[in-house]
């Protein structure tokens, strides 16, 4: 059964012309080195569309977490720069206000 598998496996790699062969041959001895796993993702990755569920939406609840996972460091991190900024500001404004900054010229 294994055997079967594999040799299955190897055909559906095989097939695939539009990657090098290079990585043809690394999934081919990965589905050897391991049999009943490297077969079954071999041929659940190169699997032919027509044969996969096609899902008419993503749902919201779906996307959200991988959303923000992956932008949460960018928005913390610019979160960060603009508080910085701003305390700057402010800080330069309250030297402006006290006489401490620039001057305008003789009153």
């Amino acid at each position: 059964m294994v055997v079967v598998l594999n040799i299955w496996a190897t055909r559906v790699v095989r097939r695939q012309i539009e990657l090098p062969a290079h990585q043809r041959s690394s999934q081919i001895l990965f589905i050897w080195i391991v049999p009943v796993i490297g077969a079954v993702i071999a041929i659940e990755v190169h699997r032919r569309p027509a044969l996969r569920r096609p899902r008419s939406r993503l749902v919201a609840d779906e996307i959200h977490p991988i959303v923000d996972q992956a932008l949460r460091p960018l928005a913390d991190a610019e979160m960060r720069a603009s508080e910085q900024y701003i305390e700057k500001d402010l800080i330069d404004f309250g030297h402006d206000l006290g006489g401490h900054g620039h001057s305008d010229g003789p009153h």
